[in-house]
């Protein structure tokens, strides 16, 4: 990964909204549904799983610019962000909850196949889902590392579904937004070779340097200082505006910003 922003973005739902959001969800379906055709190849084998190999192969030869990561709350602005993106500068955007709906999948498959109390199969075994579960969410967690890690850059939405502030801190409660930005800030810094190539600015010399009963809630201090601030005016009447012939010239101008 190269460069990360934190975009603060609040977008009413209208016509113009839609059309880009069905952009969005028709490639969010397609990847959503190679995703899940990989997976299930190799769901069992022997009788066991093969998590390196489900690790390694999570997402399948899909090539993405952008990661976007979000509050399952904000799933719909992802989607229309990836639609718009794709259809302004062909920026194909990764939006993290893909692989959501298909890690519960796959831990349901796992639970209906290894998981129950009993040979009647009433009940599942509290220790055998937590065990199942540990190595889902590692998997995942590993999973996303390479994904991000494979990205140019990435686009955190930060918004009062993803982020509690609290006093001079910024939270979160969603382990996932927590793991992600905490990615983000250890990978390596990969610098695109277009770019490379370019007199280094003065802004790429800055930065080579969930109801009435009783829930578990905990809350993350969220890291936010290496992530560039971006918000409607900076994307759409700033960036939106220029002239490219590509899209590395968008980025190239998405990171001068």
């Amino acid at each position: 990964m190269f460069k990360g922003f934190k975009v603060d973005l609040y977008l009413k739902e209208d016509a113009i909204f839609e059309k880009f959001y069905r952009i969005g969800i028709e490639s969010y379906e397609q990847y959503k549904s190679e995703i899940k055709k990989t997976l299930d190849s190799f769901l069992f084998h022997d009788g066991s799983l093969n998590g390196s190999k489900i690790q390694e192969n999570w997402f399948p030869d899909l090539n993405f610019d952008l990661f976007i990561s979000h509050s399952h709350k904000n799933q719909k602005l992802a989607i229309y962000l990836a639609g718009w993106l794709e259809s302004r500068f062909n920026i194909k955007s990764f939006v993290d909850s893909c692989i959501w709906g298909n890690s519960e999948d796959l831990l349901q498959t796992i639970n209906d196949n290894y998981s129950w109390s009993s040979p009647l199969k009433e009940t599942y075994s509290y220790n055998q889902v937590n065990f199942a579960s540990s190595h889902v969410h590692m998997m995942l967690s590993t999973a996303l590392s390479m994904m991000m890690d494979k990205t140019e850059c990435l686009f955190f939405l930060r918004t009062p579904q993803s982020v509690k502030p609290y006093k001079d801190l910024d939270l979160t409660d969603s382990p996932w937004i927590y793991a992600e930005i905490a990615i983000s800030k250890t990978l390596r810094e990969n610098i695109p070779d277009r770019l490379k190539k370019l007199p280094l600015t003065e802004s790429r010399k800055i930065f080579a340097s969930a109801d009435q009963e009783k829930k578990l809630k905990i809350n993350y201090n969220l890291d936010l200082s290496h992530l560039v601030f971006l918000n409607y005016e900076t994307i759409f009447n700033k960036w939106a505006k220029g002239k490219y012939n590509n899209k590395f010239e968008a980025l190239n101008a998405l990171y001068e910003l």
